[in-house]
């Protein structure tokens, strides 16, 4: 018996250990397992971890979103933020036992391999809201057996870690929903362009039976099965009680109004291109493309909507009045007989592809949706017919309208059916009324800003964005001709000039070397002695030299940098002519010095940038000048108790920059203590300025600005070979440029200066800009007396710099290489 119960012993021993290895070897071969599928799971342990693509918007001065940067469309919303008939709608189509399991449904597993098995197909998915998130979140969508198990890990430790709410949010924000929409917010956007909390049943129920498959299930690319999938997600939630039988039956029979999405520069091009592509450079340059492109920043900006949009159909007026002047170039093409509409839809479809919407079910009966059309703005338009009056059918798109003789006499011939022309829709009633254009070869630019906060509130850079996105405000250099003269009058005032100065207006030659120049004046005509005022107000080209050639080139070269030019400037006589090439942005900055009373505005184009947890980037604080006081002088100190100590760092760094020889005197000029803290000319200075070119307004090149009818100055600007024209011109809180030209720097045409080509587009700006602004005039000093204003010196002036006629020697006509001769007084001595 003991040898039997010793065999059973020996018997439990070796199953027990036999037994003992087997669990021991399956639990080393699951921690195994285990590990192989665990060991480089990607860890989410709470909702912070969670850090999405998010879109980056942009917003106008009123909060106007106006622009968009992403790589994935994508609007992160809070938990509580999206509205609980979304959450039951995606949970009871997705996943109807969520609020039940822990992150893997077994029951669903089951039931799902039945169906399947029953189908002989795949007809019927088990994986739960959180693998979902697993899955679009963390890992790959390769189809294996270990990334099914990767999934199942993953997604139970999830559902350890956060709440289902939390797990809820990932997923209604992360999930690709087709149309370029990362998310519900995006989808409520993209298809309905709505927020997500303005939608109806119908709609939510849409988008909720995408994420299975967005593209097989699109509303936009195949209804039919849409509207299938729409009504399964309805039936899920009556039968989970989400919704009652009505809802589910009125949900049915509402139809549907969905958009086509496009990209994020197809938002950005519809309202202020220029200006959002200008702000899109400086923040990626700032903080990096994958902040601009995925941190969800929000960018406030200074541009005015509305006076973006004056701009921008002042520059297209302009130029459409300049081409015609210059002759009609012909028809665009012609189509073939019989295609016109074809043509014409083509046409619909290229300016509305992302803004059409798309009624689900579809009325046949409905009539096509008008082809919006903007004031100033030209369209390729068919001759669909021509009746015995000459008046021309025209289609542009899906608008219909007519072409009255009287509206395309200026071609000179008569147009033809099927032939296509640019046409530009008369006013803005709905008569229908074209004129015949041409497109525009020319381009032209407009800067417009607040000299007294700093803040740029339009820029256009040319014609049409989408046309050329260069932006000719911003980054095209060109020579200002005469619009340079102010900087050299204000550096004269300064140097002892007064507006009474008087400057003979004469034949001179200045010999440079083995080499002569000689300035001429517009007409090549000469008006004998006249006054720095008269000067300047009628554009005199050798008076502006010569005070130029005597003031000296390096000193009005340091003088221009505290103004704020920062391109080169060129050393030579013609510099005074504007031969140098600067960019519109400059020209505006240094002549928004003259009414902000002489501080120089670092223009402000973003008010302030916010990442997507609120915190402020950057916060940039415009200036906040008194437009009542902004000339008065009394607390400035005079110019011999010292220097600004701050204007003098930065013009020393400016003169070691270019090199310049600049005087002791010069520099005391230039920086010293009589310019106020703050400022880079001083108040004196700068109204004097604002005298001088409010004649230029009022008697000189600058007169259209009167048709303004508010106080203005400004200067005109027109290269000799007449290929640049500029206007720039102030009132006393905007001050606007204006340039035209080719791109390829060739004549513009006989007589179309400044004054005639670029002054008409300041004024329908202006106007526009204006039109609900109080009128304001130029404020005056308060605490000097402006009678003897024409006997005034600039405020920088020093005793010690003021010509006299004892210490002058007589000039010979040569050009010292560091400084001129006085002209001044040889020309006193020829009278």
């Amino acid at each position: 018996m003991s040898r039997i119960l010793e065999g059973v012993g020996r018997l439990f021993k070796v199953v027990f250990g036999f037994l003992a290895v087997v669990v021991l070897t399956a639990v080393l071969a699951v921690g195994a397992l285990y590990y192989h599928f665990a060991k480089d799971l990607p860890k989410l342990t709470g909702i912070d971890d969670y850090k999405p693509l998010q879109v980056s918007e942009v917003f106008a001065d009123d909060n106007t979103k106006i622009g968009e940067f992403w790589q994935e469309c994508r609007y992160v919303l809070p938990y509580d933020k999206i509205p609980r008939r979304v959450v039951d709608a995606f949970v009871a189509s997705e996943d109807e036992r969520f609020w039940e399991h822990k992150g893997v449904d077994v029951k669903g597993i089951l039931r799902a391999f039945f169906e399947n098995l029953k189908a002989g197909r795949t007809v019927q998915g088990a994986s739960t809201i959180t693998q979902q998130v697993t899955r679009a979140l963390l890992l790959t969508r390769e189809r294996s057996f270990g990334r099914k198990i990767r999934e199942a890990l993953l997604a139970t430790e999830i559902e350890k870690n956060l709440s289902k709410e939390q797990i809820l949010a990932i997923y209604l924000n992360q999930i690709f929903l087709g149309n370029r929409a990362h998310g519900v917010q995006a989808a409520a956007r993209n298809y309905f362009h709505k927020d997500i909390t303005e939608l109806n049943l119908a709609e939510t129920s849409m988008i909720a039976g995408l994420p299975s498959a967005p593209a097989a299930f699109s509303p936009l690319a195949n209804a039919p099965a849409a509207r299938i999938r729409q009504q399964h997600v309805l039936a899920r939630m009556l039968d989970n009680g989400y919704i009652s039988q009505a809802e589910y039956e009125d949900a049915l029979r509402t139809p549907l109004t969905l958009y086509r999405a496009g990209i994020d520069k197809d938002v950005n091009d519809q309202y202020a291109p220029y200006f959002v592509e200008h702000v899109r450079r400086y923040v990626e340059q700032t903080y990096g493309q994958q902040a601009l492109y995925a941190a969800g920043l929000k960018i406030y900006t200074t541009v005015n909507l509305e006076a973006y949009r004056a701009a921008d159909r002042a520059v297209k007026r302009g130029l459409l009045e300049v081409e015609r002047r210059k002759g009609f170039h012909g028809p665009v093409e012609a189509v073939e007989k019989g295609k016109e509409m074809e043509f014409a839809e083509a046409v619909h479809r290229q300016l509305t592809e992302w803004n059409t919407p798309i009624t689900l079910p579809a009325e046949p009966e409905t009539q096509p949706v008008q082809t919006p059309i903007e004031p100033y703005h030209i369209y390729k338009g068919v001759i669909t017919a021509m009746d015995e009056k000459g008046v021309a059918t025209v289609q542009v798109g899906h608008t219909q309208g007519i072409i009255e003789p009287s509206a395309r006499s200026w071609i000179g011939r008569t147009p033809k059916v099927d032939e296509i022309y640019w046409v530009r829709q008369l006013g803005n009633g709905d008569d229908r009324k074209f004129a015949i254009e041409v497109e525009p070869k020319l381009e032209s630019a407009l800067f417009s800003a607040n000299p007294l906060t700093g803040e740029v509130k339009a820029m256009i850079g040319g014609f049409s964005f989408k046309k050329s996105e260069f932006n000719r405000a911003t980054q095209a250099v060109r020579q200002p001709g005469s619009s340079f003269k102010p900087i050299v009058y204000a550096a004269a005032l300064d140097k002892g000039y007064t507006p009474k100065t008087t400057v003979v207006d004469a034949y001179v030659e200045y010999k440079i070397g083995r080499r002569t120049y000689s300035p001429e004046n517009y007409g090549r005509k000469f008006s004998g002695p006249m006054s720095v005022r008269d000067a300047l107000c009628h554009s005199v080209n050798v008076v502006a030299v010569k005070v130029f050639h005597d003031i000296g080139i390096d000193y009005t070269v340091a003088f221009a940098r505290k103004l704020g030019l920062v391109s080169p400037i060129a050393r030579y006589l013609s510099t005074a002519l504007g031969s140098s090439d600067v960019s519109l942005q400059e020209v505006v900055r240094a002549y928004s010095t003259f009414p902000s009373g002489g501080v120089r505005p670092n223009f402000i184009y973003v008010r302030k940038i916010v990442d997507k947890d609120g915190h402020v980037l950057e916060e940039n604080h415009p200036t906040a000048l008194d437009p009542e006081h902004v000339f008065d002088t009394a607390a400035s100190p005079r110019a011999n108790e010292g220097y600004n100590r701050e204007l003098l760092a930065e013009g020393e760094k400016a003169i070691a920059q270019d090199d310049l020889k600049i005087t002791d005197v010069e520099k005391r000029i230039l920086y010293g203590g009589a310019i106020p803290p703050g400022h880079v000319i001083t108040p004196r200075t700068a109204y004097l300025m604002v005298s001088l070119m409010r004649d230029v307004v009022d008697h000189g090149t600058g007169v259209k600005a009167r048709e303004l009818k508010r106080p203005a100055a400004g200067k005109t600007g027109t290269t000799n070979d007449e290929s640049d024209a500029w206007f720039v011109a102030y009132v006393p809180d905007m001050v606007t440029g204006v340039w035209m030209g080719y791109d390829s720097r060739k004549k513009i045409g006989p007589g179309m200066t400044g004054g005639v080509v670029s002054a008409p587009i300041w004024v329908y700006y202006m106007q526009e800009a204006l039109k609900d602004e109080p009128v304001l005039d130029f404020a005056k000093p308060t605490d000097v007396k402006v009678a003897d204003i024409n006997s005034w010196t600039g405020g920088s002036a020093l005793e010690e710099a003021s010509p006299k006629p004892e210490d002058l020697e007589v000039p010979t006509g040569e050009a010292p290489a560091s400084r001129g001769v006085d002209f001044l007084y040889k020309d006193l001595n020829n009278l």
